[in-house]
């Protein structure tokens, strides 16, 4: 696999997403040529894929301990890297208020320390990310944002029930 950089690139003109040309994502691809219309779409019975990212990430909760699942650890972690740096000492990703990249980043302010206490599997502490996680904070403290997200303690009930499966598919996918 040829390790590569995918960039998301703002509108023409720019725009209230003009910040997002520069997160960047650690992405796999399974051989060196450029992908394919092919390679780009899902099979129609499979729906949308995750991307590699996120793939790595749901591995290193959910696979049960093992080299495959230190790897994806590695993995996940250098992508969050990316996104540590690009944050620095701003407060959100735009800037000083909540843009689309806070917003498309939220399942880490929000979700992923719901799944980290169900995996029991740490991935993102102060120590190793801390401009990540003053910005979580800061992203999941915002009046507005508050009022669109569900209860912690509701999330991890409702989840806690899906462990098994969710390691279930994490080993699917790594097989």
């Amino acid at each position: 696999h040829q390790l590569v950089r995918q960039y998301v690139q703002p509108p023409r003109g720019g725009g209230p997403a003009a910040e997002a040309g520069a997160v960047r994502a650690h992405c796999r691809r399974p051989s060196q040529q450029e992908p394919t219309a092919a390679h780009s779409q899902p099979h129609p019975q499979e729906g949308p894929r995750a991307p590699p990212c996120m793939k790595s990430l749901w591995a290193a909760l959910w696979m049960e301990p093992s080299e495959a699942q230190r790897r994806s650890l590695v993995e996940a972690k250098g992508s969050l890297a990316l996104l540590e740096e690009h944050l620095g000492e701003r407060s959100f990703f735009g800037g000083d208020s909540i843009g689309l990249v806070d917003i498309a980043a939220s399942v880490l302010a929000h979700w992923l320390g719901v799944m980290e206490k169900i995996s029991e599997v740490t991935v993102v502490t102060d120590e190793e990310f801390p401009a990540l996680c003053h910005w979580a904070r800061r992203y999941v403290s915002d009046e507005d944002v508050k009022t669109c997200l569900p209860e912690r303690g509701e999330l991890v009930a409702m989840f806690s029930g899906c462990k098994e499966m969710f390691r279930s598919m994490a080993m699917a996918c790594h097989i």
